[in-house]
């Protein structure tokens, strides 16, 4: 992909960087920090501050765009430990490797660096104080969902309320914290969050068009866990006896939920609310034409939208 490319110089740079701020004294714990640095993933947040930063006119800094990568870093492998994942990015995650226990060690680890190397960065206090806001909103979703387990009735405000701020809350922040001027930051927070929004439902999308045996492992798992995506959701409030019955067996048959969901038109209606979603985010695209530089955007947001997994 073409913009990750013209940015690889950067993005190199929070890899080297994020490797800098996880080593410590002990051999025994850089050992697993090691092994933590070799899961390397996408990086579209730091991409996207990077290319918010350009819109905004501004220079981009290599600790802010390192610590956003952390925070992400960070709140996958506390997702692992409460998910039980075995895998992470096709490598065996931190909590299968070392423990749940370790796991959880290590994401307060990096959360606690994080705001040490924003302290050796050029931020503004109240550009801090926002980081601090988006992580107590992470967290607050991730306990809400807790809370929401087996309510199959949230319907999709329920859903929204879990995923702005799981997803949406860190790409907002990331898009827009490079920004000062208050109009541009404004538009970017937006897009970034419906562009989080989006992700997150294209996530619900492909987890029935990929792979017919991780699918079904993956379904299976976030139905015994009560976790319901969108398509789920949709397909109770067409069909709620059906849907509720399906829900209510010990072991869900994925054939039987396929024809469910093909029934209800769950993942039609799905893919209609995703398209909503990039239609707005197309708005805001159009607003910030008006101050140069987005081009890129545009071209990260073509590659996510495409996107297999």
């Amino acid at each position: 992909m073409k913009v990750f490319e013209r940015h690889q110089v950067m993005l190199q740079e929070v890899d080297e960087k994020l490797y800098q701020v996880l080593k410590t004294g002990n051999s025994h714990i850089n050992g697993s920090m090691d092994y933590l640095s070799s899961m390397k993933g996408k990086k579209i947040r730091p991409l996207l501050y990077l290319l918010g930063t350009k819109i905004a006119g501004e220079k981009a800094n290599i600790e802010v765009a390192t610590a956003l990568e952390m925070l992400h870093v960070a709140t996958l492998i506390h997702d692992d430990v409460i998910d039980e994942s075995k895998l992470r990015r096709n490598q065996e995650s931190i909590q299968s490797k070392y423990s749940k226990d370790y796991a959880v060690y290590m994401g307060d680890y990096l959360f606690s660096s994080l705001f040490l190397l924003l302290s050796e960065s050029p931020m503004e206090r109240e550009d801090m104080l926002e980081i601090a806001r988006m992580m107590q909103k992470i967290c607050v979703a991730e306990m809400h969902q807790y809370h929401q387990r087996y309510n199959i009735d949230m319907g999709f405000l329920g859903y929204l309320r879990i995923v702005s701020g799981k997803t949406a809350a860190l790409f907002s922040l990331s898009l827009a914290a490079g920004s000062k001027d208050k109009n541009r930051k404004k538009i970017l927070l937006r897009l970034g969050y419906r562009l989080g929004v989006a992700f997150q439902i294209q996530d619900d999308l492909l987890d029935f068009k990929g792979d017919g045996q991780c699918v079904g492992k993956d379904l299976r798992q976030d139905l015994a866990r009560g976790n319901y995506s969108l398509p789920i959701i949709l397909a109770y409030e067409a069909f709620p006896q059906t849907t509720k019955m399906l829900l209510e067996e010990d072991s869900v048959a994925q054939e039987k939920l396929f024809d469910l969901l093909d029934e209800s038109g769950a993942l039609a209606k799905t893919e209609e609310v995703l398209q909503s979603y990039y239609e707005k985010i197309e708005k805001d695209l159009e607003k910030l034409d008006e101050y140069g530089g987005s081009e890129e955007l545009r071209e990260l947001i073509a590659f996510i939208k495409d996107r297999k997994h």
